[in-house]
């Protein structure tokens, strides 16, 4: 969804309102949000188990190191592409960010970012990207490569200076997903960051959009910054692979159990 409406503000800029984009996103994972229901065919019950196993079982210090972790990855990454551009050619980095950067004018359209950011786009990415994409192309290879597969479309997906974090987001979701065996859980962690991103970074860069046009005075003091951001980021991530990682063999082994079973 980030793709399409990256697209349409590179292919029009500043003749399409934000209004309008919001609109059109809102209306677009709506529509989404309606083939999934049709195609899962949730019902009440089922839902309500999952979210007390949710309620049960979901670690706070998880789901804060994961956020934590995808949002140094996400800000240092795309601070560091921005910082390295700038350096090359103020002028340029300084007309694409201001065309790029989306604000958020007034209680409606905060309002709208808040249901399509905090409820929609969390349900919707984990049932496609780690209900369908993963689940599917680990049962036909193996998890390993379903999560780097389906990572790598998901991040596609949600194209922007934070791609690295999202491609890591995408692999730490799908750990979750395996760990836990509850699609709400990596919705709970999706949810979170989301959730500080209407709280923190919408309102602070709706405000302050200059504060990440960065002119060539201060470039490289920012690019050591977002360095330091970004290896600290990928610092957090080895370790919560590293120690999570037996979970995905357990998945694997898993997969290949029911493969045996089916061939019987």
């Amino acid at each position: 969804m980030s793709a399409i409406i990256f697209f349409i503000m590179a292919k029009f800029g500043p003749n399409i309102s934000q209004m309008t984009l919001l609109i059109l996103n809102l209306v677009m994972d709506l529509m989404i949000m309606i083939m999934l229901v049709f195609t899962f065919k949730p019902t009440i019950r089922g839902i309500k188990v999952l979210l007390r196993d949710v309620i049960n079982k979901a670690d706070k210090k998880e789901i804060i190191y994961v956020v934590i972790f995808k949002l140094l990855v996400a800000l240092g990454g795309g601070k560091m592409l921005i910082d390295f551009l700038h350096l090359i050619d103020e002028n340029f980095i300084n007309s694409f960010m201001a065309d790029m950067i989306i604000k958020v004018d007034g209680p409606i359209q905060y309002a709208i970012s808040v249901v399509i950011l905090c409820l929609l786009c969390p349900i919707i990415e984990e049932l496609i990207f780690r209900n369908i994409i993963f689940k599917r192309i680990s049962k036909k290879f193996n998890a390993y490569i379903g999560v780097i597969i389906s990572s790598i479309v998901f991040a596609t997906i949600n194209i922007g200076n934070g791609i690295a974090g999202a491609f890591l987001f995408g692999i730490a979701n799908c750990i979750i997903y395996t760990k836990y065996k509850n699609i709400f859980m990596p919705v709970l962690v999706n949810f979170s960051y989301n959730l500080l991103l209407v709280i923190l970074v919408i309102p602070f860069f709706g405000n302050n959009a200059n504060y990440i046009l960065f002119s060539t005075r201060n470039a490289g003091i920012s690019l050591l910054v977002a360095f330091l951001m970004f290896a600290t980021g990928i610092f957090l991530f080895i370790k919560f692979f590293i120690k999570n990682k037996k979970y995905m063999n357990e998945y694997n082994i898993e997969l290949r159990n029911n493969l045996e079973m089916n061939t019987i």
